[in-house]
């Protein structure tokens, strides 16, 4: 099946709509925490959380973005690299994220870790979740996959 060009325009302004759409919950999340902090400081689920939404407004910006990052100016340009970029480490590390508070939920309730010992473990948790999508995204950047 050959897509006609104005259904080709259709799906990517609903990819853009939905993507920007989808910033609404990150953004209320981050609020929330912003105002809890001011009065006491953020668990280490709090900031796991903040950590993953942050993560997810900025896949999200990435993609609501669109094809307008490349419109007119080709493929290769610094927008279109930089969104390329974007979507594939913030969406990763969203992903690895998640799987940090699934084993942070395990360890707290499966193996009964105390909060401390769960608390040593943030550094981890942003180690384990960041690096990968870093080196992923800037190897696939640097080796022409992106545009």
């Amino acid at each position: 099946m050959t897509w006609s060009t104005a259904q080709l325009e259709a799906l990517q302004v609903t990819a853009s709509l939905s993507a920007s759409l989808s910033l609404l919950g990150p953004a209320w999340v981050l609020d929330d925490l912003r105002r809890k902090r001011a009065s006491q400081p953020l668990s280490l689920g709090e900031r796991l959380v903040a950590l993953l939404s942050t993560a997810d407004a900025l896949s999200s910006f990435c993609m609501a973005i669109g094809v307008g990052g490349s419109k007119g100016r080709g493929d290769r340009n610094a927008v279109c690299q930089l969104q390329a970029f974007g979507i594939q480490f913030f969406t990763m590390t969203s992903i690895l994220l998640t799987m940090c508070m699934a084993a942070n939920l395990y360890l707290l309730i499966v193996r009964h870790w105390s909060l401390a010992r769960l608390e040593r473990m943030l550094r981890w948790y942003v180690a384990v979740a960041v690096a990968p999508s870093f080196v992923i995204a800037f190897g696939l950047g640097c080796g022409g996959v992106y545009g």
